[in-house]
């Protein structure tokens, strides 16, 4: 596949990402480096810490041990908000204080409680 788009394209394979096969653009050398950076790993340890912190388990469905990336922090109330618990790095006291307004979803709560629960009628 990627070398009929060297081929058409006229792009060396040398300037192509061996991983994924897209072009060592700007843009891509910039997201590969975030993603081996060492905020990338600091945001990722806020975010085993802050489920440790929640109970490791679903408020609603009360599922247990789900990979950390099925759970999403639900702001209880959205006006207290002010900003996104794992969206940047800030003081860890700051941090706390804005944990304490979210509750632990897991993904499919999670949904539920921004879209409802509509299903399909038969």
């Amino acid at each position: 596949m990627w070398l009929r788009y060297v081929r058409k394209y006229r792009v060396n394979e040398h300037k192509l990402c061996h991983r994924c096969a897209n072009l060592k653009t700007q843009e891509h050398r910039k997201h590969y480096r975030y993603e081996n950076s060492e905020d990338y790993n600091k945001l990722l340890d806020r975010r085993r810490q802050a489920i440790r912190i929640k109970g490791n388990e679903c408020y609603r469905c009360h599922q247990k041990n789900l990979p950390i990336f099925l759970y999403c922090f639900h702001h209880i109330d959205p006006k207290t908000k002010e900003f996104s618990v794992l969206g940047k790095l800030v003081g860890y006291k700051r941090w706390l204080k804005e944990l304490d307004k979210t509750i632990l979803l897991c993904l499919h709560c999670h949904k539920i409680e921004h879209f409802g629960s509509e299903t399909l009628d038969p």
